[in-house]
């Protein structure tokens, strides 16, 4: 499944407020009730969404609308865009918002780091099984890893293999020298 920001950004609402759903009333009551911690990335989902104006229609707390209002005047212009509006105004937005970002943009370099080094393994592990002369087909029935995903693995297809089962296929290949 590709990861987008709309759908990151509706996880973390979630884990910030607590609620599981994709309600946006449900989310800003959930802000206002006990979870004003999440009202930023409440916010950029509704603007995400293009439903900045509902906002203020379900909220009962005064503090957390001003602080959504004073965004609204600067997102006008970015509905259904809050990735962009994030980037594009980064140096002009409170810091809250910003970390927002740098959360969203820390796990998107944590997935390019996972896929460097998956590569990485995949490469050593070709090289132990040439070393050894075991097979491909050895390795997945000794590990129990099916072995379409393995194969495709080895032939460079890092999202058939996530980090820890390609570690213990490495290690298990080095093994065999």
């Amino acid at each position: 499944m590709k990861r987008t920001f709309r759908r990151w950004l509706l996880r973390y609402c979630c884990s910030l407020t607590g609620v599981s759903t994709t309600s946006l009333k449900k989310l800003a009551s959930a802000v206002c009730e006990h979870a004003p911690h999440a009202a930023e990335t409440v916010f950029l989902y509704a603007l995400d969404l293009g439903r900045v104006d509902d906002l203020a229609k379900n909220t009962e707390f005064e503090d957390v609308c001003e602080g959504w209002e004073e965004m609204r005047s600067l997102s006008s212009e970015y509905s259904g865009r809050a990735e962009m509006f994030l980037r594009d105004r980064r140096n002009a937005l409170p810091n809250r918002y910003r970390k927002v970002l740098d959360a969203y943009d820390s796990i998107e370099a944590n997935a390019a780091n996972d896929r460097r080094v998956i590569a990485m393994m995949a490469q050593k592990t070709r090289e132990a099984l040439e070393a050894s002369g075991a097979t491909r087909y050895r390795l997945a029935k000794d590990l129990g890893i099916n072995e379409g995903n393995l194969y495709a693995w080895l032939a460079g297809d890092a999202a058939k293999m996530s980090r820890q089962t390609a570690r213990r296929a490495w290690l298990y290949a080095r093994s065999l020298v």
